[in-house]
């Protein structure tokens, strides 16, 4: 496995369970993650916390129908993250990396469905970000 997917799923574990659980939570990150895979969880986790209404927003245009606030907190920190990664893109990982990594992550964490609609929304965020 990359350091990148490495680190997304470390991200993804970590700001979820933030929804749940404020302090403590990146204890872990010191035995699990080293390197290059470690400094990445950590720009996402400080992004996506940092960003939160700011990603909400750019991800709302793309779901009319549905706010925020209303998806399942899993699809909702896949998403979030991947906006982050798309609204500040690395020069080595072009958006349908991006959007595939997240729709990795719904599958072996959401809904049935899920990485459907997370693939549409990115896909339209990444597209009018070009």
């Amino acid at each position: 496995m990359n350091y990148r997917r490495l680190a997304r799923a470390f991200a993804f574990q970590t700001i979820y369970a933030q929804s749940f659980h404020t302090e403590g939570m990146q204890e872990g990150m010191e035995s699990t993650l080293k390197g290059d895979a470690k400094q990445f969880a950590e720009q996402i986790i400080a992004g996506v916390c940092e960003e939160q209404d700011i990603l909400d927003e750019a991800l709302q245009e793309f779901s009319p129908k549905r706010k925020m606030e209303r998806f399942p907190k899993v699809e909702l920190t896949i998403l979030r993250m991947a906006a982050w990664e798309l609204l500040h893109p690395q020069a080595d990982t072009p958006a349908n990396i991006v959007i595939n990594e997240a729709v990795l992550l719904a599958k072996d964490f959401g809904g049935e469905n899920s990485y459907k609609y997370i693939n549409a929304i990115l896909h339209n965020l990444a597209k009018s970000r070009q």
